[in-house]
């Protein structure tokens, strides 16, 4: 009885390793048919992605272009604006010292003036 025990314990062993073989290679091969089919899906996703970064480089290049002409308008216009300021600034000094060395001659000339009356 022995034998028959071994043999039927071997023979159960034996079913259920090819059963789990199967069930095995079925699962796996399900599970490539539906890795298969997620990469299917993804192609197309992919696409538009690869589609849509191209345009945000470009989209994002224009407008980095544009800020930097933008900007050296903006540095041009501040460098103009300074240089008028600087001139405007030149005008009123030579003006203001014009005015102060007129009034200082009229001073001295009064000052003679008062010297020459006392004498």
């Amino acid at each position: 009885m022995r034998e028959r025990d071994n043999t039927e314990v071997w023979t159960a062993v034996a079913i259920g390793a090819v059963i789990g073989i199967g069930t095995a290679l079925l699962v796996r091969a399900r599970q490539e048919d539906d890795t298969h089919e997620i990469i299917k899906r993804l192609r197309p996703v992919t696409r538009r992605a690869r589609s849509a970064a191209g345009t945000a480089r470009r989209e994002i290049g224009r407008r980095a272009r544009q800020a930097g002409d933008s900007g050296e308008e903006l540095l041009s216009s501040g460098r103009e604006i300074m240089d008028e300021l600087r001139r405007g600034a030149q005008d009123i000094v030579r003006s203001t010292r014009k005015e102060l060395r007129k009034a200082a001659r009229d001073s001295v000339k009064e000052a003679r003036k008062a010297a020459r009356s006392l004498r």
